[in-house]
């Protein structure tokens, strides 16, 4: 017998829908997840000679990617509600707590928001807020790094772009973005191909996969199955012809981890964690790495 969201209350909306699909992003119930968290103590009223104190503001979730590191807030409301209606109250808090993640839901699915950046809202419809990071949170996915690390500096500014579409911040913008927040001006101004070229002349390109590591740069082929391995099939690019471009490198991505990277692929929702994706298959190919330094 199928439920009736519009029948049920706000509390049955977190407990049946949002808490779960937040556990099925990987965030952790025990450490990682604080319900009804209070934002402030209450305010103090003064009538006569009488003092009472309010009620404080809470948020209906507080997410921490650390102890005491909070990293985004979830407010919920009921399916009588749109998914965006909590967005302006979780704003709010998150303005007080100074975090810079923000999402709403109605148990339909959720809407994001990146205080980094002033693009918007984003909609992540569905029942789970992420699914290795394609379209998630993602912020729970660490580099293998210590974070003092210049590779795990790298992931961790790539992390504030979060949710920006690709045409305000496509795969080398983001790579060169990054970089760049992190001091390193090596890639400024080029474009995916011409950055594996800059490490191959720096003496940082690399082809051996088990040797990456937090912060590389990952360079993509292209390949068109169809046509043959003297295609790529980017037709805005090269036309219809064979592939113009050096190694026929056509995306780069940074490296997290074993199992997943951030890169920029396409759409309004665009810059996300992702497993990895392309390693060897008919159209992508992992080519080779870069480590630039400076």
């Amino acid at each position: 017998m199928a439920i009736d969201k519009k029948q049920l209350s706000e509390t049955d909306i977190r407990t049946k829908y949002i808490t779960p699909a937040i556990e099925a992003a990987g965030w952790n119930k025990m450490t990682q997840m604080r319900e009804k968290y209070p934002i402030t103590a209450g305010r103090i009223v003064a009538r006569g000679q009488v003092c009472k104190r309010e009620k404080p503001l809470k948020a209906d979730y507080v997410l921490f990617y650390k102890p005491n590191k909070p990293i985004a807030i979830v407010e919920a409301k009921d399916n009588n509600h749109t998914m965006s209606d909590g967005m302006q109250q979780a704003l709010n808090y998150a303005r007080m707590m100074n975090v810079p993640f923000v999402f709403s839901s109605n148990g339909d699915g959720f809407v994001f928001h990146n205080r980094y950046i002033t693009e918007g809202e984003k909609e992540t419809v569905g029942d789970s807020v992420g699914d290795g990071g394609e379209y998630g949170f993602g912020f729970t996915i660490n580099p293998d790094l210590p974070p003092n690390e210049l590779g795990a500096q790298i992931v961790e500014a790539a992390k504030k772009y979060i949710g920006r579409s690709y045409s305000s911040m496509d795969c080398s913008k983001l790579a060169r973005t990054a970089y760049s927040d992190c001091g390193l001006s090596s890639m400024n101004g080029l474009s995916s191909v011409y950055m594996a070229k800059k490490c191959e002349e720096m003496g940082c390109l690399f082809t051996d996969p088990s040797q990456l590591q937090a912060g590389d740069l990952i360079f993509f082929s292209r390949f068109d199955p169809n046509k043959g391995s003297e295609y790529c099939g980017d037709v805005n690019r090269c036309g219809t012809g064979k592939c113009k471009r050096w190694m026929h490198i056509h995306h780069v991505a940074i490296y997290i981890n074993d199992e997943f990277l951030i890169d920029s692929t396409g759409g309004k929702n665009s810059v996300q964690i992702r497993k990895h994706w392309g390693i060897d298959t008919a159209e992508w190919k992992w080519v080779c790495f870069g480590r630039p330094t400076s």
